[in-house]
């Protein structure tokens, strides 16, 4: 594909420039991250591997949208179901519907019932240039954020509106029908700070498949400085596509996606602070087939509403605790998937899920540092369940240090594994064993991280073992699409990513390992074990050149993967992105002009 980016007009200062403010807070000597523990950390203070993906690493990377970036990821991997629909997975526990890596916007989660406690990530209202960075927990992590963590979870930082003030246009044309424009707009009065974006997009989806889409979106984000020491946070998010569906019964289906958000936040000193937050999530599909000779209607429609508080607090000088509470009801209604053969009442297709959580940091030694994190959780639907971690880090010096980490997390099946009858979105699915006993993963890593050249290099190494109990597995070995359960299964790796930034080069380089070392239930081996590529590469290297000039090359690998479904490949891929690009100086801002061939 040849995708040209022309232009992106900022009518106060340049992009670069502006996203540099936050430097200070998380771009110090080692990042600061907040998501692998609630608390703020510097990067190698947390108990689990992370990656943080930044705004210099965004703009030099080929990727145009938010699953293309996680490509670049330690053990991620990348795929379609058509045009608009991503499909991602961590360390190869693969199907169709990635239900086992969180992923939030600002904190608040982003997954459907609907789409089998999943991302639908083309419903997502953002894009790449609403994005500060992105905080990824390449671990367990259900201790922290809930069951959806069982694998990793993802953070998707907006742009702060107090920091991002000016306008900006993008315009982008491509090969195979691609086209997108947006505008943003952030300001404020000091008190009250706004960001406003919105755009709309197309393109022809995947060759010979009918699956063109058209889609608007909108997003604002906002914060209000109540007094000095309180702040409201709000952000609302809103996305409708037309989207070309069906592959024996071609027709149109309309995606209606939105979210709200509202929080609010009691700070007395760093770590002195109390949250109260709030957000609803609302995905209505509504596909109707009159295409055959009976007219299918596969519409649903999914709510999700969030309560939650947190406290943040230090005990000693040495300690610092983390607690809260919250509560999530969600609602599926969607007749196809789960009355066709049996009437369930609407109370089955909802349910209420309860949660307590801890983390805990103690700095037993000013070397040594101790995390600990618990996650209570009752669905309603199955039996409750405690995960947990543990984690110690050890500072050897400034630039080198270790960390060992032991996790217990679960999984609470979604509501189509405990309930459905026939039909899953848009695919013929059986459920062969009822999904109602829960996922369990036992987890254990061993990690180093050390800093080279006046801390411009990196270097982050992990082994991994991975024991999972009652693994519920999409499986379609026989033709038609169904449910099983592999008892037991293991598997170990190792994991390493290598970062440079100097004056004018970057190279960010992940590469991935994982082995399948036991097994149970011999019928489903082939089918799982495909699931999980022994082997993955990424590399993407930038080179800024005089007269603002920027070139970048990116190379992927993704050994043997099969995602159990009709497009999936079985044998090894990979391929290379390429992406030139120079800024503009005007009086009235900066025009940005890309060129990228992609794969």
């Amino acid at each position: 594909m040849i995708l040209l980016t022309l232009p992106v007009v900022h009518a106060a200062e340049s992009f670069a420039e502006l996203s540099s403010v936050t430097e200070d807070d998380f771009f110090t000597e080692l990042p600061v991250v907040l998501h692998a523990t609630r608390l703020q950390q510097s990067i190698d203070e947390t108990p689990v591997s992370m990656t943080v993906i930044d705004r210099q690493m965004i703009e030099a990377s080929s990727a145009t949208t938010i699953p293309e970036l996680l490509r670049y990821v330690p053990g991620f991997q990348l795929s379609y179901r058509s045009g608009d629909e991503a499909l991602t997975s961590y360390q190869g526990i693969a199907d169709e519907y990635g239900r086992r890596v969180q992923v939030t916007i600002d904190g608040h989660a982003v997954y459907s019932q609907a789409f089998m406690g999943g991302i639908l990530w083309s419903s997502l209202p953002i894009t790449l240039d609403d994005i500060e960075r992105i905080e990824v927990v390449r671990g367990p992590n259900a201790a922290a954020f809930g069951a959806n963590a069982l694998m990793g979870s993802i953070n998707i930082v907006t742009l702060d509106p107090h920091e991002a003030a000016g306008s900006m246009v993008r315009l982008d044309y491509g090969s195979n029908g691609r086209a997108q424009a947006g505008v943003r707009h952030a300001g404020g009065n000091g008190d009250i700070n706004y960001l406003v974006s919105a755009g709309y997009e197309e393109n022809s989806g995947l060759p010979n498949r009918y699956d063109d889409l058209q889609a608007k979106r909108f997003h604002l984000r906002g914060t209000w400085a109540i007094n000095t020491v309180d702040r409201i946070e709000f952000a609302l998010g809103y996305r409708d596509a037309e989207e070309g569906t069906g592959i024996t019964s071609p027709h149109e289906r309309f995606v209606e996606s939105s979210y709200q958000q509202l929080r609010w936040r009691h700070i007395n000193a760093a770590d002195d602070e109390i949250q109260l937050s709030f957000h609803h999530n609302r995905l209505v599909v509504d596909d109707l087939d009159n295409t055959g000779f009976f007219p299918l209607d596969k519409s649903f429609t999914s709510d999700q509403y969030d309560i939650e508080l947190q406290h943040i607090l230090r005990l000693r000088d040495n300690i610092r605790l983390v607690w809260g509470a919250g509560a999530s009801y969600e609602k599926v209604d969607a007749p196809w998937f789960y009355d066709i053969w049996f009437f369930y009442p609407d109370e089955e297709n909802s349910g209420t899920t309860w949660r307590v959580f801890s983390n805990a940091e103690w700095n037993i030694t000013p070397a040594l540092l101790l995390n600990a994190g618990l996650m209570y959780e009752n669905t309603g639907r199955i039996d409750d369940f405690l995960s947990s971690r543990i984690g110690l880090n050890y500072r050897v010096d400034d630039k080198h240090s270790l960390r060992a980490g032991l996790s217990r997390s679960w999984r609470a099946p979604s509501f189509y594994e405990n309930y459905s009858s026939f039909g899953y979105l848009w695919e013929p699915i059986f459920v062969s064993d009822p999904g109602s006993l829960k996922e369990g993963l036992d987890s254990i890593e061993i990690g180093y991280l050390g800093h080279f050249l006046d801390q411009k290099m990196a270097l982050d190494i992990k082994f991994f073992y991975h024991d999972f109990t009652d693994r519920i597995i999409l499986f379609d070995e026989f033709g038609p699409e169904f449910y099983s359960r592999l008892n037991e299964y293991e598997q170990a790796g190792f994991e390493m990513q290598l970062s440079y930034t100097g004056e004018t080069d970057s190279l960010h380089l992940g590469y991935s390992y994982v082995k399948e070392i036991e097994r149970d239930n011999s019928e489903l081996v082939e089918a799982v074990a495909l699931s999980s590529p022994e082997q993955t590469l990424s590399l993407l290297y930038s080179h800024r050149f005089a007269n603002d000039w920027l070139g970048s090359i990116s190379l992927f690998y993704v050994d043997d993967l099969r995602w159990n479904f009709s497009a999936a490949s079985t044998v090894p891929v990979s391929w290379a992105d390429l992406k030139l690009a120079r800024k503009f100086k005007t009086t009235n801002g900066d025009l940005d002009v890309s060129l990228q061939l992609l794969s």
